[in-house]
């Protein structure tokens, strides 16, 4: 069987796309290992350093801030990866700044919703801990994208 040109192109650009689409794969998932082995290193040094009962009340600390982090998101993380693509692929560049400047105001307005509820729970939701505790809470409220 002979094959036009154009049959030998796409089965080339096809090929160049699976290699293309491979090697940024395989780059995702070596920063990703990386950066999973960094951070376990890390917990590692830092619990080494500061001891047990601190080391403990950072894990606590930054449970909770994981938590009120997905509140802070307000689901725009899958939206925003949803749309982007969609309005750059359409070269629709007023939609696509749009997109982002409106999740940058809703997610700092959750953040900012969640931090002012943090601050004015934190007596309540603190009482039964040790009152030192308390600063901590208050101060990983702040840190909340």
């Amino acid at each position: 069987m002979t094959t036009t040109i154009a049959e030998n192109m796409t089965i080339d650009s096809t090929l160049s796309l699976r290699k293309r689409f491979s090697k940024s794969t395989l780059a995702v998932f070596a920063v990703n290992g990386t950066g999973m082995v960094l951070l376990f290193v890390s917990q590692i040094v830092l619990a080494r350093i500061i001891g047990v009962v601190e080391f403990g009340i950072y894990s606590y600390v930054l449970s909770w801030l994981g938590v009120l982090a997905l509140g802070g998101k307000a689901g725009l993380d899958s939206a925003l990866q949803r749309f982007i693509p969609e309005y750059a692929g359409k070269q629709q560049w007023g939609l696509c700044h749009g997109v982002l400047r409106r999740g940058y105001q809703i997610s700092f307005l959750a953040s900012l919703l969640l931090v002012a509820l943090a601050w004015l729970l934190s007596p309540l939701i603190l009482a039964s801990l040790v009152q030192s505790y308390t600063l901590y809470i208050l101060l990983i409220a702040a840190l909340l994208p």
